[in-house]
């Protein structure tokens, strides 16, 4: 029986591929700005919530620098940084407006949120 997989990739003997980190970091007792408060607390997450098993974790946010300092010491170069608050649609599919008003927010106030995505390449 045959396949139809592409063969594997050959080690080339030289660092390759990309990583892609995100986590909630320490933003240093900052809170969301009130729009995005109170745009969360009409969505979809609010009846969601109490439905979703509670983990029992100790993880506190992360230090940014991890995400944004760290992968270098292991031969990775940052492609791109990006940072946002935690945001959730209120239509379930998410609406055309859902998007526009999450894209909005993100505009307005993402630079200070507590979400930092961080794409690396190796090198």
């Amino acid at each position: 029986m045959g396949t139809n997989r592409p063969p594997l990739p050959v080690w080339s003997g030289k660092p390759s591929g990309r990583l892609l980190l995100a986590e909630p970091v320490d933003t240093g007792g900052r809170t969301a700005p009130p729009l995005v408060t109170r745009w969360n607390a009409k969505s979809v997450m609010v009846a969601r919530a109490p439905l979703m098993p509670m983990e029992d974790s100790h993880e506190a946010p992360i230090g940014e620098n991890v995400l944004l300092r760290e992968p270098e010491r292991f031969g990775f170069r940052r492609v791109i940084v990006s940072r946002g608050w935690e945001m959730f649609q209120h239509g379930l599919p998410a609406t055309a407006f859902d998007h526009v008003a999450m894209r909005y927010l993100h505009a307005r106030y993402g630079r200070t949120g507590n979400v930092v995505a961080a794409l690396w390449e190796a090198v």
